[in-house]
C-alpha cells in the first residue's frame, strides 16, 4: 500500500486510527523504568531524562508511524563533534540538542549503500539515510539543516521497524517493514462497507406504498406530470395536518423492510474485524462482549499480556539504543548491569493486590522457614524502587541463579 492510500484511510477510517493509534498508546501509557544494581540513580535520572525530551510522546509516535507505514525513527540529535553523515561517537557525546520523529517515507536509504555484512548488527539495511523532509529547520553541531536531501549515518537512527517482509521484498519497502493495514485492509473495506449498508436499510426502513386507480393508463397517456403534483399535494396536506386525505379509489399503506438476520451478519463481519487486528471486543468497540454476566475484565488482562509482549517484541532494542545514548550523556560510560522494566498497563483492585501479597508473603514464610531466604533476601526481592516484586532472586555468591528481570549489557 503506498503512502497516500495509507494517509486516506487514517484521517477519514476512525476504525482505522485506532487500530493504529490504540495499542501504540497502550505501549507507553504506563511506559517503562531502568533500574541499575551498580548504580541506584540511575531510575531517577533517566526519568528526568525522559520528562526532559519528552521521550514517552516521542516513542508513542514512532510505534504509531511503525503501524500505520511499516517504519518510524527517531533521530538522535546528539553533540559529538561529528557530522549527520558519520557515525555517531557515544563516548564523546556532550549534549544533546533534540530527539525528532520521522516516518519511513520521510527517511529513504541513500543511494543504494545496504549493508550486507552478515556479521553486523545492521545487516541488510541501510548504511545511511537521506532525510527528504522540505520545509525543515533540523539544528545539529550547530548547523542548521534546510530544505533537501541530508545524508544520516545509520548510528543516528533508532528504527522501529513494521511488519517483517522477506528480504527479496524489502527493497520494495526501502528496507523497512510492512503497514499492520495492508493484511487486514480488505476486512476493513468489509467491515465499513457492511456497517454503512445497514444505515442505508435503515433509511429506507420504512416504504410509503401509494396505490392510484388507472396508473398505467395515466403513465400511458404520458400524464406524468398529474402523478408529480398528486404527489405534492398529497405531501404537503400530510405535513400541514398529520393526515393523508385521499379518494375513495386510492390507497396508501406503509411497508417496512425484512431485517431479520441482520445482527448475525454483522456479529460475523465484527468477529472478522477483531480477528484481523488482535484486539478484544471492549478495546476496539469500546464495550464489553455480550454474555451474561460479561464485564469484559478477562478482555483486559489477555490485552494486558498481549501489550506486553509487543513491548518486548518492539520496544525492547530501541529502547536500549536510547539508553546507550542516555549513559554516555549521563555518565560517560556503561552501567554494568542494568534491567528495563515495563510497567503493566493492567491495573489491580485493592483487593487483588492486597490478597496477592498475602500469597507472596504466605510463600516467602515457607521459604523462611526452610532456610531457602533470610530476611534481608525477602525484604530485598519484594521491596525494590520500582514498586513491589513478585519474581524472586537467589543470590548464592556474586551471582544470582534465578532472575525473571532481563540484564541487558550494550557493546562499546
Amino acid at each position: 500500500m503506498d503512502e497516500y492510500t495509507l494517509d486516506s484511510a487514517y484521517q477519514s477510517d476512525d476504525i482505522v486510527a485506532k487500530v493504529i493509534d490504540k495499542p501504540a498508546h497502550e505501549m507507553t501509557r504506563e511506559g517503562f523504568k531502568v533500574v541499575s544494581e551498580s548504580n541506584a540513580d540511575v531510575t531517577f535520572d533517566f526519568e528526568n531524562f525522559l520528562e526532559e525530551y519528552k521521550i514517552d510522546e516521542k516513542i508513542e509516535q514512532s510505534i504509531k508511524w511503525m503501524r500505520l507505514y511499516g517504519g518510524g525513527a527517531i533521530l538522535i540529535g546528539a553533540r559529538d563533534g561529528k557530522k549527520l553523515d558519520e557515525p555517531l561517537e557515544f563516548t564523546r557525546i556532550r549534549g544533546i540538542d533534540f530527539f525528532q520523529v520521522f516516518h519511513r517515507y520521510e527517511l529513504k536509504p541513500w543511494a543504494s549503500e545496504i549493508d550486507y555484512e552478515v556479521s553486523s548488527k545492521n545487516f541488510y539495511k541501510p548504511q545511511f539515510y537521506q532525510l527528504n523532509f522540505t520545509n525543515s529547520n533540523i539544528s545539529s553541531n550547530s548547523k542548521t539543516i534546510q530544505d533537501g536531501m541530508v545524508k544520516i549515518h545509520h548510528s543516528r537512527i533508532i528504527r522501529f521497524e513494521g511488519i517483517q517482509l522477506n528480504r527479496k521484498y524489502m527493497s520494495y519497502v526501502d528496507y523497512w517493514g510492512d503497514s499492520v493495514i495492508s493484511r487486514m485492509f480488505q476486512v476493513l473495506q468489509n467491515f465499513s462497507t457492511a456497517h454503512n449498508s445497514v444505515a442505508s436499510i435503515v433509511a429506507d426502513y420504512n416504504q410509503m406504498v401509494f396505490k392510484m386507480s388507472k396508473l398505467a393508463d395515466i403513465v400511458a397517456q404520458g400524464k406524468q406530470n398529474q402523478i408529480i403534483e398528486r404527489f405534492q399535494l398529497l405531501n404537503m396536506k400530510a405535513s400541514a395536518i398529520s393526515a393523508a386525505i385521499i379518494s375513495d379509489n386510492e390507497e396508501i399503506e406503509n411497508k417496512t423492510k425484512n431485517v431479520t438476520g441482520l445482527d448475525g451478519v454483522l456479529q460475523k463481519i465484527n468477529d472478522r474485524l477483531l480477528m484481523a487486528t488482535d484486539m478484544p471486543h471492549d478495546i476496539l468497540f469500546g464495550d464489553a462482549a455480550g454474555g451474561l454476566g460479561s464485564t469484559g475484565e478477562s478482555e483486559r488482562r489477555v490485552w494486558a499480556n498481549q501489550v506486553k509482549s509487543l513491548q518486548e517484541s518492539q520496544l525492547r532494542d530501541p529502547i536500549n539504543q536510547l539508553l546507550k545514548v542516555f549513559f554516555y550523556y549521563k555518565y560517560g560510560k556503561l552501567p554494568e548491569k542494568y534491567s528495563i522494566v515495563f510497567n503493566s498497563i493492567y491495573q489491580p483492585t485493592i483487593t487483588e493486590t492486597l490478597d496477592s501479597r498475602k500469597k507472596q508473603a504466605e510463600i516467602d514464610q515457607i521459604y523462611y522457614n526452610i532456610g531457602v531466604m533470610g530476611e534481608l533476601e525477602i525484604r530485598t526481592n519484594r521491596f525494590q524502587e520500582h514498586g513491589f516484586e513478585h519474581e524472586t532472586k537467589i543470590e548464592s555468591g556474586d551471582q544470582f541463579s534465578e532472575s525473571s528481570d532481563t540484564e541487558n549489557d550494550l557493546e562499546e
